[in-house]
């Protein structure tokens, strides 16, 4: 698409629960593929089965501090799985983080 439209992609990941959101510019697209950018909602973790927090590079759950909490009508159960121990949230997506984060 880049290529195509030029300089002028934008992309991002998010979930309808706003609890983190990540975004990168064409520029950065170009020097990270595969990325979905950087956290501009929330503070980004990435963590194991446990909810323990990785090494940089490590691939694992992809967890955000200080997002939105929410909740899902009539199931009052679901947020709570979502959250670990440090209340960190997560839509159960995998990710890894690079140096540049």
């Amino acid at each position: 698409m880049i290529e195509w439209w030029g300089p002028i992609i934008h992309e991002y990941h998010a979930g309808t629960e706003s609890n983190g959101f990540t975004a990168l510019m064409t520029e950065e697209r170009l020097t990270h593929v595969g990325s979905v950018g950087r956290a501009r909602l929330g503070v980004m973790h990435i963590c194991d089965e446990n909810g323990d927090e990785l090494p940089v590079g490590a691939e694992g759950e992809v967890f955000f501090k200080n997002g939105h909490q929410f909740e899902y009508h009539n199931d009052a159960e679901k947020p709570r799985s979502s959250r670990n121990a440090r209340g960190w949230t997560s839509l159960g997506d995998i990710g890894r983080l690079d140096d540049d984060g």
